[in-house]
């Protein structure tokens, strides 16, 4: 699908086929820009940071062929939506140590044994609510060598990367915009953002967590075993 196709796809389902309370998740990567030329570059640009503030309070759909307009926040198409929730996963998240304390004192450090959820009040009109995944049931002590206390690798020397830990669970950012009246208060945009927070952890899996909330992590499984079937070589 190109750029335009998708976010024709997006605004189709947002504007037609929400028919009860609805909290949208997307992920910023890929869907703020396209990696590709065809769509001028663009897939829905206002989830880039330097647009998601100015445009918080409408949906900018000018560039989607179908639509051409700002959809704003009273629009009765849009009552059932209750938000839309930007995700930034990976290399875009700040990393984190579990307390002050580990880093100034000489003492043993650990990683959140359960779920985690802080906010950052620095820029109020947008809430950022950070997600932090529980502690795997498997892990090793993070002071056992020769795995160093603290560092994400271990065993540097493995160029295969077959001893290699992954050791510390993932902060996932999740900003909510486009929200309904009715939760525009500080403790309500944190409750939108709990229920994708809880949903990192799968019931099907006790060992640790799911990067993403279980629906989307569901949904890229299902498309790359599809694209298995199919016998498509494509990195989703």
């Amino acid at each position: 699908m190109s750029g335009t196709e998708l976010v024709q796809f997006v605004a189709r389902v947002l504007t037609k086929h929400l028919d009860r309370p609805t909290i949208v998740l997307i992920e910023a990567e890929g869907w703020r820009n396209e990696h590709g030329g065809d769509n001028n570059g663009t897939v829905w640009f206002q989830l880039k940071n330097e647009n998601l503030l100015a445009k918080r309070n409408v949906l900018d759909f000018l560039h989607v062929p179908g639509h051409t307009c700002e959809y704003k926040r009273d629009n009765q198409q849009l009552q059932d939506l209750l938000a839309i929730i930007r995700i930034r996963t990976g290399k875009e998240t700040p990393q984190y140590i579990t307390n002050r304390e580990v880093w100034n004192e000489d003492c043993l450090a650990r990683d959140f044994s359960h779920l985690s959820g802080f906010y950052d009040k620095s820029a109020p009109e947008l809430l950022h609510y950070f997600s932090m995944g529980r502690l795997p049931k498997t892990q090793k002590l993070q002071n056992e060598m020769p795995i160093p206390e603290l560092y994400k690798l271990g065993f540097q020397d493995d160029e295969y990367g077959a001893n290699i830990p992954f050791k510390h669970q993932q902060m996932v950012e999740m900003v909510p915009f486009f929200v309904h009246s009715d939760f525009q208060t500080e403790e309500a945009l944190k409750a939108l953002c709990r229920v994708p927070h809880y949903l990192r952890c799968s019931p099907a899996w006790s060992m640790g967590n799911i990067v993403l909330p279980y629906p989307m992590h569901l949904g890229k499984e299902l498309i790359e075993d599809h694209l298995s079937i199919l016998g498509v070589n494509l990195q989703i």
